[in-house]
């Protein structure tokens, strides 16, 4: 299967420095071997693990076949609809349901994560030690006023 890394577009026009991307390629062809349906899950601002931009809306999810040959991204209520309009897309293929793609961490406040983790599902879009640290300074804030 693709690698979900694989069409990053790596920033605006390819250059992070511009910014994030807006999306990423969409490629449509006929499947090489099974499509695999995962859920991309966006962070608090919108932005999936590459830090390509989809804003916010219905979940989105990552569409993939073993050939690289389909490699897009779209957005339905749930796994099972994504799985289900994918074989209709796609008749004669084998559609399946993978695990969802994982988060990066958010980190605390306003700095990025020192551990450079994924997020854990158990804390929306940080890991466990960034949730603690963020919690924590809010406390302190809170405190001080």
């Amino acid at each position: 299967m693709s690698d979900y890394s694989t069409h990053d577009p790596k920033g605006w026009g390819g250059d992070p420095s511009r910014g994030a991307a807006l999306g990423r390629p969409t490629i449509k062809g006929e499947p090489e071997g099974k499509i695999t349906v995962r859920r991309s899950p966006l962070d608090r601002q919108g932005y999936d693990r590459n830090g390509t931009y989809f804003g916010m809306g219905a979940p989105l999810f990552w569409i993939a076949d073993e050939g690289g040959e389909v490699d897009y991204m779209d957005r339905f209520a749930d796994l099972e609809d994504a799985v289900k309009v994918t074989a209709e897309k796609y008749p004669g293929a084998a559609v399946t349901a993978g695990e969802p793609i994982k988060l990066k961490c958010w980190g605390a406040s306003d700095g990025p994560c020192p551990y450079d983790a994924d997020a854990d599902d158990d804390y929306g879009d940080q890991c466990e030690d960034c949730y603690a640290e963020e919690i924590y300074l809010e406390e302190q804030e809170a405190n001080d006023d």
